[in-house]
């Protein structure tokens, strides 16, 4: 039997030197992490003002979003302007985790 077998971190960089675009991984890890559906609501309610309509669905429908970017800037403005600075800045069930990487793999930001 032949294969290539990745973690999540090789699969991400096979994914950027494909691509040659800077590159957000996005984790929903609050709001799909609660059991209390009101609670997931409600962040699901927030996101839904603050996300445009493509990427709300995207996190609403999934715990994990990849997205690429046509530059660097580009992918830290969303996210800055976007996601919570830090787990501890805001309510568990609100964090969205993200990471910036450039068009070289390397992760430049996150908020972890």
């Amino acid at each position: 039997m032949n294969y290539d077998a990745m973690d999540f971190s090789e699969f991400i960089q096979s994914y950027i030197s494909f691509s040659k675009k800077p590159f957000v991984f996005i984790r929903a890890v609050g709001p799909h992490s609660t059991n209390d559906v009101d609670v997931a609501n409600q962040v699901f309610n927030l996101y839904k003002e603050i996300l445009d309509n493509e990427m709300y669905t995207m996190i609403f429908n999934n715990e994990f979003v990849f997205v690429n970017f046509d530059s660097v800037e580009e992918a830290l403005n969303y996210c800055e302007d976007r996601f919570p600075e830090t787990q501890k800045t805001c309510p568990k069930e609100q964090f969205v985790y993200y990471a910036v990487y450039n068009s070289e793999g390397q992760v430049i930001d996150s908020n972890d």
